[in-house]
């Protein structure tokens, strides 16, 4: 089995699929927008800024131990407990461990946090970029599409499935 988590601006969805099938399914308000709300509190920013700063390459010195590792918590926290519901849903002949956590969406692009996700569940955690493993058309800017790719997760998922 495995775990897709999913952030988008103002929700998380996780999938534990088998084989292609979606197994267990839970859906949290936690996402991009917590993310930037954080870095408002913590360094006294506009959204807008906030914003700016999260996709920034630049960040304060502190950011990491005051944001990311705050946020990669909470993002960790959730799996769990996604995992623990899951796990609680089976019964005991097709009870079968997650092997494998897989990340995308905007939060997935915070340094750690697949670390941060292991530590905590003991499950491997690797946070997918899905724009490597696709070809860029001419008329698009590669470099804008490696800075929002984590966020078109959802866009990649329905042209997968033609709709």
């Amino acid at each position: 089995h495995d775990c897709l988590s999913s952030t988008a601006p103002n929700e998380m969805s996780s999938l534990v699929l088998q084989n292609g099938q979606i197994l267990y399914r839970q859906e949290s308000s936690l996402g991009g927008e917590q993310l930037c709300q954080l870095i408002q509190r913590t360094y006294q920013v506009s959204d807008e800024q906030a914003k700016v700063m999260r996709k920034s390459e630049n960040k304060p010195a502190d950011y990491q131990i005051q944001v990311a590792d705050r946020f990669n918590a909470q993002i960790a926290q959730e799996v769990q407990r996604v995992l623990q519901f899951y796990y609680t849903t089976q019964s005991g002949e097709q009870f079968a461990n997650v092997r494998n956590i897989f990340l995308t969406g905007s939060a997935s692009t915070q340094a750690n946090l697949a670390e941060t996700i292991f530590s905590q569940t003991n499950t491997s955690a690797e946070c997918v970029d899905l724009t490597t493993s696709v070809s860029i058309g001419m008329r698009a800017d590669a470099s804008e599409m490696q800075q929002v790719g984590s966020e078109l997760a959802i866009a990649f998922g329905l042209a997968l499935r033609g709709l």
